[in-house]
C-alpha cells in the first residue's frame, strides 16, 4: 500500500502550526469610522520654542513661555498670542508666551494674564484637521508655598517695562475661566479683554471653575467625527480672570489628540505673475503654503532675562513654487533658467488678460519638491515638501489683433485711481495713470519724459504701523527691490526673504504690508501692447507622457477653450505647442494634493528559529506608535530555541491607497506606499526616474519588509531651538529630508540584528514609510518627489502557556488514504 504522507516529519511542528493557527490574527487597537491620521500634542511628540515679544507689557515670553509647539514629525504647529495679528495671507502673528513644558506633571501648561490668550492648531495646505479632543486639568497652584509656585507667581517677579522689579502678574482663581474654540472671524477682531459671554464660541466652550469638583475633574472639549472637515486651521480663546487686570490663570492640557487627513486637492495658477515681455524658459508661481517659518532665532533679552526666541516681524508664511517651463531649462536633472531674445516664453496682455506666450516646443508644469527660505543676513534654508499633480486645465486663446504701440501696465487701486510717479520720491493714488513696466529678474520701473528709469522700492518711515513700508521710487537699481509679483487676483506684491508685502493705501500713499491696512490694492491693469495671432496646435500628453491625451488646432474658428484632464498621480503635466511661426497664448492651471506617507494596518510577524510564525495586527497608529507605549508580544513556550523572535512586517495598508493596492478595503486614493527596505524601495533609495521604473509595479514588492532601524529619524531641529539653550549663534528652524544616506548620518542603520528581541527582552523596532508619484514625466531627474514617515514598535517578547479551544467539524464522511493493489480507491467509512 502506498501512504499519502499529510504531516510534517517533525510532530512539534504539526502541533506549533495547530496552535499558531489559532493565535495568528489577533488585532490591537482597532479604530474604526476615521480616515485620519492621529497624533498627539505633548512633551513627548514635539518641542515648544519662543518668541520675544514686540509688546513690553507682555510678561509671558520672559517668564519662561513659549509661543509654537512644533510636532516632531507631523506637519502640525500650535501657536498662541493675546494680541493676534494677522497678515494680508491669513497668517495669526504677533506671538506672545503663553506655553510651556511643566516637567513635573510632563504636560503642557497654558497661561493667560491681563489679555485674553488665543491659540492656532495649524496643518499645511492640503491638509485637513477632522478632529480634536483636549483635556484640561485646572490642579496647579501658583501662590507662595504652593506646589507650582516655581513656574507661577515666582515666574513671573520680573522687571517692568520701565526696568523695576515688581510682581506682574498674580495667580488668582476669583472667576470660572473659559476655554473654547472661537470663529476665525471672532479670533481677527482680537476682542482680547472680552469675558467669556461675549465671545464668539464654536458649539459649547469649557467653564472651568474652583471649587472641589472644578479642581478635580477633566473638562473635554471635542469636535469632529474623524471624516469631516474642520478646516486647516481651528482657533482657540482661553479667558481668564476678567475681574482683577494683573491675575495670572493657567491650566494643564491633559492630553490633545488631533486627527488629519491629507486628501485635500487644490488648484495652483499659472497664468503670469511677473508680466516681463523678456523671453525666459521657465517661469514660477508661488503658492502659500500654510507652514511657518520664524526666521533667525538667537539670543535675547526681555526684562533683564535672556533666553533663545526669534521676533515676530520675522514670521512668514513659507511658499513653494510650480514651474512652467520649456524642455531646454533642464541641467545636471534640475532646472535652468535661462533669459534671451531666442527662448520660448514671453508675457503678453491681450484683450484685457494675461497670458503665457509659447513659442513650438515640449512644455512641462512641475510641482514643488522644496521650499527656499532666505533670509536677510543671506542664509539659504531648503525645506523639504511633497505634492502630486492630479489634473490640469490647459486655457488657451488665438488672441485680438492690437497695436496699442505701448509696453508695460498700470497699477490701479479703488475708486479709479493709480498709482502715479511722483518727483518727490513718493508715489501716490491719482486719477493720472503711470505706464510701469518688469524685467526679468522682477524689477519694476517706470521712465520719466528724459527716459531715466525709476525703480519702485520700499522704504522706512516715521509712523507707519510694524511690518509698512512706504512704497518708494529710486533711479538706482541696485538700491532698489527686486521679487515683484502679482498674485492670482492680480494684486501687486513684494516678495521681501518670502514674505509678501502687499501694495496698499495709506492716504493718498502707495504703502507695502504684510498687514491688512485697508481694503484698497494695487492691481494690475493692462496699458495696451501689440499682438499679431497666428494659428497654432496645442498638444496636452497623458499621464504617461508619451501618448497626446487631447489636441486641438486653435484658429479664427475655434479660438478660445480649454483642455481639462484629470485622474493623474504625476510629477509634472507635459503638453506642446506646434504648428506655428508665432506664439500660442495658453495658461495652465493645476490641482495638487501633498503626498502622503502615512498607513493605517501592519502585521507584525514573530518568526522562530524552526520558522514558526505568529502575528498581530496593528490598526491606526496613535503618534506613529503600533501598539501604544509598549506591547507585550507573548508567544508560546518553546517557541523558539534560542529563546528570541525575527520581528518582520508584512500587508501594509494605507486609507488613502490608489488602484494597485488590492490588499486594502478602499483603494480610491492617491498614495503609492511603501515600506523603506522593500524590495520595491531598497533602503538607499528608489530612483523614480529610472529606465526600469514601473508605475504599475506590483504592490506585494511594496507592503513587507525584513529590516528595521535602530533610532528615530530626526525630521527637525526644533529640539536645538529651547529657549534655555546657551548659544551665540543664529539658528533656524531646519527640517531635513529623509534618505538612506541622511539617516546614517544621524546614527542609524538597518542592519539585521535590530529586528532580533530575545525573550523577556524589550526592544523597540522603526519602521519607515514611503509615498511618491506614481507617473514621473519630467526631465528634472534629480527632484524625486517623494515623502517619508517612520513608525515604532516597541515590543516586550515573552512565552506562556496557551491552552487552545478547538472544535471539530467533519468535512468527510469517507477515508481515503492509500489504494488498493489494483490501483482502485479504497474507501472506508469514518
Amino acid at each position: 500500500m502506498k501512504r499519502k504522507n499529510f504531516f510534517s516529519r517533525n510532530g512539534l511542528k504539526f502541533h506549533a502550526l495547530i496552535l499558531l493557527l489559532l493565535l495568528c490574527n489577533i488585532g490591537i487597537s482597532a479604530q474604526t469610522g476615521s480616515k485620519a491620521v492621529k497624533v498627539t500634542i505633548s512633551p513627548q511628540t514635539g518641542n515648544i520654542i519662543s518668541v520675544r515679544s514686540e509688546s513690553s507689557q507682555e510678561a509671558g515670553s520672559q517668564s519662561g513661555y513659549g509661543s509654537m509647539f512644533i510636532h516632531n514629525q507631523a506637519p502640525l504647529t500650535y501657536t498662541t498670542t493675546d494680541a493676534p495679528t494677522f497678515s494680508a495671507d491669513g497668517m495669526m502673528r504677533n506671538h506672545t508666551g503663553n506655553i510651556r513644558f511643566y516637567e513635573k506633571d510632563n504636560r503642557i501648561v497654558h497661561i493667560a494674564g491681563v489679555l485674553n490668550s488665543y491659540a492656532a492648531l495649524a496643518v499645511p495646505k492640503g491638509f485637513r484637521i477632522t478632529k480634536y479632543t483636549i483635556k484640561i486639568k485646572n490642579k496647579l497652584k501658583g501662590s507662595y508655598g504652593q506646589a507650582d509656585y516655581d513656574i507661577l507667581d515666582k515666574a513671573f517677579y520680573g522687571q517692568d517695562r520701565s526696568g523695576n522689579p515688581r510682581q506682574l502678574l498674580t495667580w488668582g482663581q476669583y472667576t470660572p475661566w473659559y476655554f473654547g474654540e472661537i470663529t476665525e472671524a471672532y479670533a481677527k477682531k482680537a476682542a482680547n479683554r472680552d469675558k467669556g459671554e461675549q465671545a464668539q464660541w464654536i458649539g459649547t466652550p469649557i467653564k472651568i471653575t474652583h471649587d472641589a469638583d472644578g479642581t478635580s475633574k477633566t473638562y473635554v472639549l471635542t469636535r469632529g467625527d474623524g471624516k469631516t472637515s474642520l478646516g486647516s486651521v481651528l482657533y482657540f480663546n482661553f479667558i481668564g480672570d476678567r475681574v482683577y487686570s494683573n491675575i495670572l490663570a493657567g491650566f494643564e492640557y491633559e492630553s490633545i489628540e488631533v486627527e488629519y487627513a491629507p486628501d485635500v486637492e487644490f488648484t495652483v495658477s499659472m497664468t503670469p505673475s511677473n508680466i516681463s515681455e523678456t523671453n525666459t524658459n521657465l517661469v514660477e508661481n508661488g503658492f502659500e503654503t500654510q507652514r511657518i517659518d520664524v526666521g533667525e532665532i538667537k539670543s535675547v533679552e526681555k526684562g533683564g532675562n535672556k533666553f533663545l526666541a526669534y521676533v515676530p516681524e520675522n514670521i512668514k508664511q513659507m511658499e513653494a513654487k510650480v514651474k512652467l517651463f520649456h524642455e531646454s531649462a533642464v541641467e545636471n536633472g534640475t532646472w535652468k533658467k535661462k533669459d534671451g531674445t531666442n527662448e520660448k516664453i514671453s508675457v503678453v496682455q491681450n484683450d484685457g488678460k494675461v497670458w503665457n506666450a509659447l513659442k513650438s516646443g515640449i512644455y512641462y508644469v512641475e510641482g514643488p519638491t522644496k521650499v527656499e527660505n532666505n533670509y536677510k543676513d543671506g542664509t539659504t534654508k531648503v525645506v523639504p515638501i511633497g505634492y502630486r499633480i492630479t489634473g490640469a486645465t490647459f486655457n488657451f486663446s488665438l488672441g485680438k489683433n492690437e497695436h496699442y504701440g505701448t509696453k508695460g501696465f498700470k497699477i490701479k487701486g479703488n475708486n479709479n485711481k493709480y498709482l502715479t510717479f511722483s518727483s518727490t520720491q513718493y508715489p501716490t493714488w491719482s486719477t493720472q495713470a503711470t505706464t510701469w513696466e518688469q524685467d526679468s529678474e522682477g524689477y519694476v520701473y517706470t521712465k520719466d519724459a528724459s527716459g531715466h528709469y525709476h525703480y519702485l522700492t520700499m522704504s522706512t518711515g516715521t509712523g507707519l504701523p510694524t511690518g509698512t513700508f512706504y512704497a518708494t521710487t529710486t533711479q538706482y537699481r541696485t538700491s532698489a527691490y527686486r521679487n515683484w509679483y502679482f498674485d492670482s487676483e492680480g494684486n501687486l506684491y513684494n516678495s521681501v526673504y518670502r514674505t509678501r508685502y502687499y501694495l496698499q493705501a495709506y492716504g493718498s500713499y502707495g504703502v507695502l504690508s504684510y498687514y491688512n491696512q485697508s481694503t484698497f490694492y494695487g492691481k494690475r491693469e493692462s496699458a495696451g501692447s501689440t499682438y499679431t495671432p497666428q494659428n497654432y496646435t496645442l498638444k496636452v500628453y497623458d499621464k504617461t507622457g508619451k501618448t497626446v491625451y487631447q489636441e486641438v488646432s486653435v484658429t479664427p474658428s475655434a479660438s478660445n477653450g480649454s483642455i481639462t484632464i484629470d485622474g493623474l498621480n504625476n510629477d509634472a503635466v507635459k503638453f506642446e505647442i506646434a504648428n506655428t511661426t508665432g506664439t500660442a497664448l495658453v495658461n495652465v492651471d493645476v490641482k495638487m494634493e501633498p503626498l502622503n506617507p502615512y498607513i493605517s494596518t501592519a502585521d507584525i510577524v514573530c518568526t522562530g528559529a524552526q520558522g514558526e510564525e505568529m502575528t498581530r495586527t496593528f490598526t491606526n497608529a496613535t503618534d506613529f506608535k503600533m501598539g501604544g507605549d509598549l506591547f507585550e508580544y507573548k508567544v508560546p513556550a518553546g517557541f523558539s530555541t534560542p529563546a528570541q523572535g525575527t520581528f518582520t512586517f508584512r500587508n501594509l495598508k494605507s486609507l488613502f491607497a490608489d488602484d494597485t493596492y488590492l490588499n486594502c478595503d478602499s483603494h480610491d486614493g492617491k498614495a503609492r506606499y511603501s515600506f523603506v527596505g522593500s524590495t520595491y524601495t531598497p533602503v538607499n533609495g528608489k530612483d523614480l526616474y529610472a529606465s526600469d521604473y514601473d508605475p504599475n509595479h506590483s504592490y506585494l514588492d511594496k507592503i513587507d519588509v525584513k529590516v528595521a532601524g535602530n533610532q528615530p529619524f530626526i525630521f527637525n531641529n526644533s529640539a536645538q531651538l529651547d529657549r534655555n539653550r546657551n548659544t551665540q549663534a543664529t539658528l533656524y528652524l531646519e527640517e531635513t529630508p529623509f534618505s538612506g544616506a541622511a539617516y546614517s548620518s544621524q546614527g542609524g542603520n538597518f542592519n539585521p540584528q535590530n529586528s532580533i528581541v530575545p525573550m523577556d527582552a524589550t526592544k523597540t523596532l522603526y519602521l519607515f514609510t514611503k509615498d511618491e508619484t506614481r507617473y514621473n514625466i519630467a526631465p528634472t531627474v534629480k527632484e524625486q518627489h517623494e515623502a517619508f514617515a517612520y513608525y515604532t514598535a516597541t515590543i516586550k517578547l515573552t512565552s506562556g502557556e496557551y491552552t487552545p479551544n478547538v472544535e471539530w467539524v467533519k468535512i468527510y464522511d469517507k477515508t481515503n488514504y492509500y489504494k488498493a493493489d489494483n490501483d482502485q480507491d479504497n474507501e472506508e467509512a469514518m
